[in-house]
């Protein structure tokens, strides 16, 4: 058996990797960063503002974070400082950001440091009047630490401040300036500065044998880097094939699928598979494409892949894929909400009326659109695949 998977996201990687137990081949395809790359570090269950971060998890997701072993995911749910002042709930944390939660009513000291875009003191001060800072009486206190080694590093951007703290040496010198400044705090609040790889923070913590950590990650930072380098470790570990390139249409072929490549870089030619797991993102990671109103109005359809593949689109329970005026898809009647809402119609896993052709992650219709519900659902494509194909074997 081989088994194909389209995008290398938490999705991809989570059916990649549960696929993996079967007998055969699993080869995972993909080109530039999946949508995880980007994300905060803050692993939600459910949208956080209406998560509690106490939702139970089930035994396969957490069996692929311990494999992943980049997360840090607990019985309980965890709090996470944002670079925006909130401490908020969260069901698990990227293991380089500092978990508030069993710091309640203690004192946490925030780095004070001449970082372009970082304000220590303004930080502690939004921080120290959370409502949860209130509640549990938790102290906020900006303390004054140069951790730059030159002027241009006041400068750089968080993923390359990041990488200079995979070097030891260059870690262990900013635990001796953090050990210098204070030990009078329970725990230190840092920038996400703690590596790109996923030993530095452990490091760190062992080197001031105190809680330390970061607060979330921007947009392409330090914690979906560490996700990378997870993601390549573990797919590496599972046996699966990696190939660096860009899939331009899937198409049936009697009892296969054929997974046409473009500018691959590995000048591979096209794969035939037994199955496919389709795990491209939704609209914000440009897996689902919104049509331009002239397209839609002469298709009859508002969304489509962006590869092209025998699926159609669903919205609120309902079809997506007719216009719904002579400009396209009505965001009017609709609301921009609905674009993180549709997806491709499918079943657990596996997509309506097209055989060993699954989908995961965001690209599913009507889903929540976070980390843990990613690889949820990647495990639930994996195990579809592995279904379908022990009846085909039986």
């Amino acid at each position: 058996m081989r088994v194909a998977v389209v995008g290398t996201g938490v999705a991809g990687t989570a059916a990649a990797w549960y696929a993996a137990r079967g007998e055969g081949e699993v080869v995972v395809v993909g080109s530039g960063s999946g949508s995880t790359a980007l994300y905060s570090g803050a692993l939600d269950w459910l949208p956080w503002e209406r998560s509690t971060g106490e939702e139970r998890l089930d035994h396969e997701v957490m069996a692929f974070a311990t494999a992943l072993d980049a997360w840090t995911v607990g019985s309980g749910r965890c709090r996470v400082a944002t670079r925006a002042g909130l401490a908020r709930p969260t069901r698990a944390i990227d293991t380089a950001l500092l978990n508030l939660e069993p710091l309640a009513g203690r004192h946490v000291a925030v780095v004070d440091t001449p970082r372009a875009g970082w304000d220590g003191p303004s930080l502690a001060g939004a921080l120290a009047e959370s409502d949860w800072a209130r509640s549990t009486r938790t102290a906020f206190v900006p303390v004054s630490v140069d951790l730059c080694a030159a002027e241009h590093e006041r400068d750089i951007g968080d993923y390359d401040f990041a990488a200079l703290h995979d070097d030891e040496d260059r870690l262990s010198t900013m635990a001796e300036r953090l050990r210098t400044a204070s030990t009078a705090h329970d725990a230190w609040l840092l920038g996400p500065w703690l590596g790109v790889s996923t030993e530095a923070a452990e490091q760190l913590r062992g080197l001031l044998d105190m809680p330390v950590g970061e607060t979330t990650s921007a947009p392409g930072g330090p914690a979906g880097a560490r996700f990378e380098a997870a993601r390549d470790r573990l797919l590496d570990e599972a046996g699966t094939r990696v190939m660096p390139a860009r899939v331009a249409a899937i198409e049936k072929a009697a009892n296969m699928w054929t997974v046409q490549l473009e500018n691959s870089k590995a000048g591979a030619s096209d794969l035939v598979v037994d199955a496919v797991v389709l795990a491209v993102g939704g609209v914000a990671a440009g897996g689902i494409v919104l049509d331009e109103p002239a397209r839609a109005f002469r298709d009859g359809s508002s969304f489509h892949l962006s590869l092209g593949a025998p699926v159609r689109f669903e919205i609120d329970g309902g079809d997506a894929d007719a216009s719904s005026t002579l400009h396209g898809f009505d965001l009017e009647r609709r609301g921009v909400g609905a674009l993180e809402r549709v997806g491709v119609a499918a079943d657990h896993g596996a997509v309506r009326g097209a055989e060993r052709l699954f989908v995961a992650g965001d690209v599913v219709a009507g889903r929540p659109r976070t980390v843990l519900e990613a690889a949820r659902a990647g495990i639930a494509a994996g195990r579809a695949v592995l279904g379908h194909t022990r009846e085909s074997i039986t």
